[in-house]
């Protein structure tokens, strides 16, 4: 019982730290996403070297304004 309760908590451990690794990748690509749009890269050109779908891109760079202004209002 103790051996997996060790188990479960490395398990955990694991997961929290798999979470940050992603979300740090996520953070970053969005920032490539945000900066390239700001010095003007079609949205499309932005899709195509990232790997994703134009809506996509669209719909990450809608919800960083939306960071952005809530972030101007505070």
């Amino acid at each position: 019982m103790e051996e997996r309760a060790r188990s479960l908590e490395a398990t955990r451990k694991f997961v929290e730290m798999r979470r940050l690794e992603w979300n740090e990748a996520v953070d970053a690509r969005n920032k490539m996403i945000y900066f390239a749009r700001k010095e003007g890269m079609p949205v499309t050109v932005i899709a195509r070297l990232l790997g994703l779908a134009p809506g996509s891109v669209t719909v990450i760079l809608r919800n960083l304004r939306g960071v952005e202004a809530e972030e101007a209002q505070a």
